[in-house]
């Protein structure tokens, strides 16, 4: 257990321009900006985010003893390139008189603002140096609903300070499913009109393929005077159905290619074309179609030959 200023995804953050040791002080208004969280002991094992270099914060780190930090991957890569930044310093305020920070560990790059968002440079500072109004206490749980632990996070928590309220416990699977809620309500507004379309389209295929039944309705009763099965019927009256199919697919497949960019800012984790995606389009379009095709095509083979002769 352990406990942090803002939690990843929570859009609770805190920045500060910083300057680093042995680089020149930049002009005014283009120093480096990272953001902070004040952490307690253990936090980094707690959320599982790896320490790349140096160690985690320790009880030792308190008001009396040296400023200490961690900083992220991303300011190692960016203003420690090539170099060990453990040891080394970072300053709040370009003055002699400002005490430093002394680097003691590395972190792993966290995405505290969105999923789909870049990471930006960030540091962690230890809570006994820097104390903060707010936290947010953090838990790993054995298995099971996270949730399910809460009692026991109450009751531990009254033991240490009866005063501390403890208020709208969530798992993080809730806190990621909140950071892209906007992108899911699209998803399932765009599921929503694509079953629409789907029923629509199979709806106009089994219209169009009785229709056509309709007007070919003597053909087929000549046909099967000829001496065609129900079988041949079946297979005339299903290729064509599905040979239009084919067209508007194809037709499909190739315009939704063409507008995939258009999407491009409401992917993440996928590419702006997803064959894996298209491919079940494609097979689910093609069933509903095929269903759609048999239907009307079934009927065809009950056409009685006399009847449909008689009837022009």
């Amino acid at each position: 257990m352990a406990a942090v200023s803002g939690l990843p995804l929570s859009g609770t953050n805190a920045g500060n321009i910083f300057f680093v040791e042995g680089q020149p002080t930049p002009p005014p208004g283009q120093a480096p900006v990272g953001v902070y969280r004040v952490v307690t002991p253990g936090y980094f094992d707690a959320m599982e985010i790896p320490l790349l270099k140096g160690r985690d914060f320790t009880d030792a780190d308190n008001a009396k003893s040296p400023r200490v930090i961690i900083i992220d991957a991303a300011i190692a890569k960016k203003h420690f390139a090539g170099k060990n930044p453990i040891g080394m310093h970072i300053q709040w305020e370009p003055t002699p008189s400002a005490k430093p920070f002394q680097i003691v560990g590395v972190a792993g790059d966290v995405k505290h603002y969105g999923l789909d968002q870049d990471n930006r440079p960030g540091f962690y500072l230890p809570h006994a140096q820097r104390r903060d109004a707010s936290l947010a206490i953090v838990a790993r749980t054995a298995g099971g609903d996270p949730l399910g632990t809460i009692a026991a996070a109450r009751r531990i928590l009254r033991e240490l300070d009866a005063t501390l309220p403890l208020s709208q416990p969530l798992a993080m699977d809730d806190i990621i499913q909140r950071s892209f809620w906007n992108r899911v309500f699209i998803c399932r507004l765009f599921d929503a009109f694509s079953a629409l379309a789907l029923a629509l389209a199979a709806i106009g295929i089994a219209g169009v393929m009785a229709y056509s039944v309709t007007q070919r309705a003597r053909e087929i009763g000549l046909r099967m005077a000829l001496g065609a099965q129900p079988g041949d019927v079946l297979r005339m009256v299903m290729s064509q159905g599905m040979r239009l199919t084919g067209i508007g697919l194809a037709v499909g497949v190739g315009a939704s290619l063409g507008f995939a960019r258009a999407l491009a800012s409401q992917l993440y984790g996928v590419g702006v074309i997803d064959p894996i995606s298209l491919g079940t389009s494609v097979a689910i379009f093609g069933a509903v179609a095929l269903v759609a095709c048999y239907l009307p095509a079934r009927r065809a083979t009950k056409v009685d030959p006399m009847t449909a002769l008689r009837a022009e």
